[in-house]
């Protein structure tokens, strides 16, 4: 399945994290036994805190935590005497290992701590952009179909992907499918966490932890009031995972982009009632000229009538004849 390749991707990745992690410390304890004899002890403890650091500063905090280990293990065996043992016959030293570990965790932790703000920082960086870009497309469009066709557009960049828009119909009743069946949606996976997506107005398939079995990622157009639909995200590499980052970002776009077929649909809708009110009103008009104009003859014919249908004989046959032509 794609949400278990992915793991073991991740799984496989944080492994190569520890494995280059002892890399970086072995390298420095090479380089201290190399320099031995030019630096003093303290020398070599900097080069192994240096190595810390640059742990630190590449990976995450459980590499980092093991590089500050590692690095007090080989400064003991390797440049504390009785040197190629774990003993110490010098009790000074283990104040040194103590300051040694509380320097290096805490440089570990702060630079851990620096890279996480710093992707942090240009993670929001990215979304804006996409946010902003979007946001220009969607002002430009004049109707609906462009503004699904931007929304599509920017998304399937974010993880370079296929995207879709579906739109839910409004009017169906409970037990109504919302989706077209003429196989757009893809496979029952996708139209199973689709509807689940739909329905509970959370993200549903690859990369998440509902309907995983789905080789794509759906993410429901939910606008203040309503969920409008959702869109269909089929990646180029279903195998892989699914960024945390890149995740909060489609979802932001797929906020955005609610928010604005929303307001596309409400003045079509709105658009919509007011030619209807102007049919309305142009009918009744038409309805009120035709009785105006049709009173002043329909009186005439009924008064005709009336005489013609008076038996009295007050009018001659000539006369009669006329009004009846008439």
């Amino acid at each position: 399945m794609p949400g278990s390749a992915g793991s073991r991707w991740a799984r496989s990745f944080a492994r190569n994290e520890y494995v280059r992690s002892v890399c970086v410390i072995g390298l420095a304890t090479a380089a201290g036994i190399a320099l031995r004899r030019q630096l003093q002890t303290t020398d070599l403890a900097m080069l192994l805190l240096l190595a810390v650091v640059l742990v630190a500063y590449r990976y995450r905090r459980g590499p980092a935590v093991l590089a500050s280990l590692l690095s007090i293990a080989a400064f003991d065996f390797w440049f504390v005497p009785p040197y190629h043992t774990f003993s110490v016959h010098d009790t000074a030293y283990l104040l040194t290992f103590g300051v040694m570990l509380i320097v290096a965790l805490i440089m570990s932790q702060l630079t851990a701590g620096i890279r996480e703000k710093v992707e942090e920082a240009r993670e929001r960086e990215q979304r804006t952009a996409a946010l902003f870009a979007m946001s220009r497309e969607l002002a430009a469009a004049t109707d609906l179909q462009g503004q699904m066709a931007a929304v599509t557009s920017h998304v399937g960049e974010v993880v370079h992907g296929r995207a879709s828009v579906f739109l839910a119909d409004p009017d169906g009743g409970e037990g109504h499918h919302p989706w077209p069946d003429d196989g757009r949606l893809g496979s029952v996976a996708v139209r199973v966490a689709a509807t689940w997506a739909y329905e509970h107005g959370e993200s549903a398939g690859w990369g998440t932890g509902q309907c995983a079995e789905s080789e794509a990622l759906i993410i429901p157009l939910k606008s203040p009031s309503r969920t409008l639909g959702v869109v269909i995200l089929t990646p180029e590499s279903p195998e892989r995972s699914l960024p945390a980052g890149d995740r909060r970002t489609l979802e932001a776009l797929a906020a955005h982009a609610a928010a604005a077929l929303e307001r596309t649909l409400l003045a079509e809708r709105h658009e919509q009632a007011r030619v209807e009110v102007e049919s309305e009103r142009l009918r009744t008009a038409l309805l009120s000229s035709l009785s105006h104009d049709l009173r002043t003859p329909l009186g005439s014919i009924e008064g005709a009538a009336s005489s013609l249908l008076d038996e009295s004989g007050g009018l001659s046959r000539g006369v009669q004849r006329e009004m009846a032509e008439t």
